[in-house]
C-alpha cells in the first residue's frame, strides 16, 4: 500500500431532513501524488445512516465530498486502511461500510447496471472486488455497494441502501476547490499580566485552527519580546487535537528595565495556512510584565543603646542597628546604611543588601565613640539612614535614627570652687 499523508480538522457535517444535524470529527487521509495516489482525501462518517444519506451529508460538506469510489487495488487498499483507522480508535456496530457503487434500477439483476456514483468508467475491465455470490441481490432489494469489514474483510457486496451503516468517503485533492484560508483562534493568555518574580514565568497558551476543506498543512505561534531577548517561534501542528484545539507552555521574563513606564510586552502571534496554500490572516494576544513604580518599604528600629555610656569615652562602644527593607514587585536591588557623625570621625557607608534574610529583616553591630568635645555643651550625635533601590530603579528614603553621646556633666567641686 502506498504511503499517504494525513491532516485533522473537525468538519460540521450538515444533515438533511433525515438527517439530524450533527458535528463529526473527520480524520481525512490524502493519497499524495508523489506517493503514487491521486491527490484525493478520504475519511470515513462515524454515524451510522442510510446510503442515501451518507451521499446527501458528503455533498452538504463546504468542500463536496461524495462516497468513495475504488478503481484500483492500490486505492482499494487506502480506503481499506482508513477503515482500519476508524475501527481502532471505535468500533462500529455494524459489519458494513457504504461505498459510492450504485445499480441503474432499470438494469438486469443482479450483476448488471452497476456503476460509480462519479460515473468513473465501471464495466468488465474495471477494478473490482465482489466477494463470494456476490453481487445477488438478496430479497430483491440490494442495489447499492457496500463493503464487508467482518469475516471476509474488504469484499464489496450489494446492500440494502435502506440500513444504517457508517461510510467512507472522498474528496478531490483541495488545490483546485478550496479558496478558504484556516479558521482560527486564540484565547486570553494565562497569565495576561505577569507577577514581579525573578524566575522565567510559564504563560499558557491556548487556541484552536480549523480547515473543513483541504486541511492544516501548517501552524506556528511566534513570540516578540519588546526587548528582543525572548523572540522565537514554535510549531503548533503537532500539537492539535481532533477538535483542533491546542494549549502550549511558555516562559518568559517580567524583568523590566529601570526608566520603562509602559512596561514589557509580549506578543503571542498565530499564522496557520492549509493544504491548498491558504494563508489565515494571524491574530494575536499580548502579556504585559507592568513597570514597578512602588519604592521599597523601609523600617528602622530604635537603636540599641540610643544613648552610648561616658565610661571610657575613648573606647568603642557598640550599637545594634536592626530593620527592615521589602519590596514585593521587582525586589530589592540594593540597601544602604550611611552613618554620619556629627564630628566626621566616623563616617561610613555600609552595604547591607547581603544581610537581608528571607523575609528582609538586618541587623548591624556598628562600633561608635561616646567622646565629645568639652565646649560641646549639646553633646555628640549620629545620624544613621536607611535606603534602598528596587530592581525597577525606584528609591526609597532615607528612614533616619539618631544615636547620642552626651557632654559630661561638669565636676561638683568646679562649681563649688566657683561659688566660693
Amino acid at each position: 500500500m502506498s504511503t499517504v499523508r494525513r491532516e485533522t480538522c473537525c468538519v460540521l457535517l450538515v444533515a438533511l431532513a433525515c438527517l439530524s444535524a450533527s458535528a463529526q470529527e473527520l480524520q481525512w487521509t490524502r493519497w499524495a501524488e508523489e506517493d503514487g495516489g491521486n491527490g484525493h482525501y478520504y475519511a470515513v462518517l462515524t454515524d451510522l445512516a442510510t446510503w442515501d444519506e451518507q451521499q446527501a451529508a458528503a455533498q452538504a460538506m463546504q468542500a463536496p465530498a461524495y462516497l468513495a469510489t475504488i478503481t484500483s487495488a492500490e486505492e482499494q487498499a487506502l480506503v481499506m486502511s482508513v477503515i482500519a483507522e476508524a475501527e481502532a480508535e471505535a468500533r462500529s456496530t455494524t459489519d458494513f461500510y457504504w461505498f459510492g457503487l450504485v445499480q441503474d434500477p432499470d438494469a438486469q439483476e443482479p450483476g448488471e447496471g452497476w456503476g460509480w456514483v462519479t460515473g468513473e468508467p465501471f464495466d468488465e475491465t474495471s477494478y473490482q472486488n465482489w466477494g463470494s455470490l456476490e453481487p445477488n441481490n438478496y430479497l430483491q432489494r440490494e442495489h447499492v455497494g457496500a463493503i464487508r469489514i467482518r469475516g471476509m474483510w474488504g469484499d464489496w457486496i450489494d446492500g440494502w441502501g435502506e440500513m444504517a451503516h457508517r461510510a467512507v468517503i472522498e474528496r478531490g485533492g483541495g488545490a483546485a476547490q478550496d479558496t478558504t484560508p484556516p479558521e482560527i483562534g486564540l484565547d486570553a493568555p494565562d497569565p495576561a499580566v505577569l507577577p514581579w518574580v525573578e524566575q522565567p514565568t510559564p504563560v499558557t497558551i491556548s487556541g484552536r485552527i480549523a480547515d473543513d476543506d483541504s486541511g492544516v498543512k501548517a501552524a506556528t505561534v511566534t513570540v516578540t519580546d519588546e526587548y528582543g531577548e525572548l523572540d522565537a517561534e514554535y510549531d503548533v501542528i503537532g500539537l492539535l487535537d481532533k477538535a483542533g484545539d491546542f494549549a502550549m507552555t511558555i516562559e518568559v521574563l517580567a524583568e523590566v528595565e529601570a526608566g520603562d513606564a509602559d512596561g514589557r510586552s509580549y506578543e503571542f502571534a498565530l499564522s496557520a495556512v492549509d493544504n491548498a496554500g491558504n494563508e489565515a490572516k494571524p491574530i494575536s494576544v499580548t502579556v504585559l510584565a507592568p513597570a514597578d513604580t512602588t519604592p521599597p518599604t523601609l523600617s528602622l528600629d530604635s537603636p540599641e543603646p540610643p544613648v552610648l555610656p561616658r565610661r571610657r569615652p575613648f573606647r568603642l562602644k557598640p550599637v545594634k542597628i536592626s530593620g527592615k527593607v521589602t519590596d514585593d514587585h521587582s525586589g530589592v536591588a540594593s540597601a544602604t546604611l550611611i552613618v554620619e557623625d556629627e564630628y566626621g570621625r566616623r563616617d561610613q557607608t555600609i552595604d547591607i543588601t547581603e544581610m537581608l534574610d528571607d523575609e528582609g529583616f538586618f541587623e548591624v553591630i556598628l562600633k561608635l565613640s561616646s567622646w565629645v568635645k568639652l565646649r560641646d555643651r549639646n553633646g555628640r550625635e549620629y545620624e544613621i539612614s536607611l535606603t534602598a533601590i528596587d530592581r525597577a530603579g525606584n528609591e526609597a528614603g532615607p528612614e533616619t535614627v539618631i544615636v547620642k553621646a552626651p557632654h559630661p556633666a561638669r565636676r561638683p567641686w568646679r562649681r563649688w570652687r566657683t561659688w566660693r
